[in-house]
C-alpha cells in the first residue's frame, strides 16, 4: 500500500473457519494492521482468480490459515486445477512479501463435514510445501490462533519497522530541514518498546535517556522497571523530548 498503513492479506478456506477468520481479523487489527479478506467468491472462475490474486498484490503482508479443506478448485483457465487459496500462497511467494503461516493442530476439534475428502492428497501436499521455507504455526483453537497471529504479526513489525542505521560514535550531519521532516514522521508513528530497550542498552543512549521521569513522559527508569517485551509499542507523541531527538539523530526510520 502506498500509505503508512500496512495491509495484510487473509488467506484460507471460509466456510469451514467462520470463528477462525473473525479472531485473525480482530488480531490484524489488534497490531493497526488493515485486514483485507475474501468473504464471497465472485459468479464467474476468472473473477474469483483475479480478485483473489489482486488482493495478494496489494497486499504488504500475506497470512495464510489452512485447516483440512482444499478450498475453491476454479474449472476454467486453470490448467494445474489448483484452489483459490494455493493460487494466493502462489501470488505472495512470487512477490515475495512476508508470509505468515497457519495451520490446524490434529487436536483441534473439528466436524466431518470440515474435511474435504476430495482434495485431501492436494492439501497434504499444499502443507508440505508450507512448511518448507516459512516459519509455521499450529493452533488448536481459535482464540490460540489469535494469540499467535498477534505475537507474528507484533514480530514482524518490529523487524520491518526500522530499516535502521545506528550511529553510535557521532550524530550524524544532516540538514535542519532534514531533522525537521524525521521527527514529524517519527511522531507519526509507534515504536516498538523492545528496539528503545536495545538503544537505552549503549552507553551513550543509556546517559542521554536517564532523565527524570515526570508525569506523561515515558524514560531510560520506566523501561527499566518494565522490562518491556516485544509485543508492546508504544506511541511516539508519550517520549521525552529528548528521546524525540536522540532517534531522530540516530535512526533512519521506515514507517510500517
Amino acid at each position: 500500500m502506498s500509505n503508512n498503513r500496512k495491509c495484510v492479506m487473509i488467506s484460507s478456506t471460509a466456510r469451514d473457519l467462520p470463528e477462525h477468520r473473525k479472531e485473525v481479523m480482530d488480531a490484524c487489527l489488534c497490531q493497526s494492521i488493515f485486514p483485507v479478506m475474501m468473504e464471497h467468491l465472485p459468479a464467474s472462475d476468472d473473477e474469483a482468480i483475479s480478485a483473489s490474486l489482486k488482493m495478494v498484490d496489494e497486499a504488504d503482508i500475506y497470512l495464510g490459515v489452512f485447516a483440512h479443506r482444499y478450498g475453491y478448485v476454479p474449472k476454467e483457465h486453470n490448467p494445474h486445477q489448483v484452489s483459490v487459496t494455493e493460487m494466493e500462497y502462489n501470488r505472495a511467494v512470487e512477490r515475495n512479501i512476508p508470509r505468515c503461516i497457519f495451520i490446524m493442530h490434529d487436536d483441534h476439534l473439528l466436524k466431518a463435514s470440515d474435511i474435504d475428502i476430495e482434495n485431501v492428497a492436494k492439501l497434504r501436499k499444499l502443507k508440505e510445501r508450507l512448511q518448507v521455507g516459512n516459519v509455521v504455526n499450529f493452533f488448536k483453537s481459535p482464540n490460540e490462533l489469535r494469540t499467535q497471529v498477534i505475537n507474528s504479526l507484533s514480530k514482524l513489525r518490529e523487524s520491518q519497522f526500522i530499516e535502521m542505521i545506528i550511529v553510535l560514535t557521532q550524530y550524524s550531519f544532516m540538514r535542519s530541514e532534514e531533522i525537521a521532516t524525521r521527527r514529524e514522521k517519527l511522531l507519526e508513528t509507534k515504536i516498538p518498546l523492545s528496539f528503545l530497550w536495545q538503544i537505552v542498552r549503549c552507553a551513550k543512549c543509556k546517559r542521554l535517556l536517564a532523565i527524570k521521569r515526570t508525569k506523561g513522559t515515558i524514560t531510560y527508569s520506566h523501561f527499566h522497571q518494565n522490562c518491556p517485551n516485544s509485543s508492546d509499542w508504544v506511541s511516539s507523541e508519550k517520549l521525552h523530548p529528548r528521546v524525540i531527538d536522540l532517534l531522530t539523530h540516530l535512526v533512519v526510520f521506515t514507517c510500517p
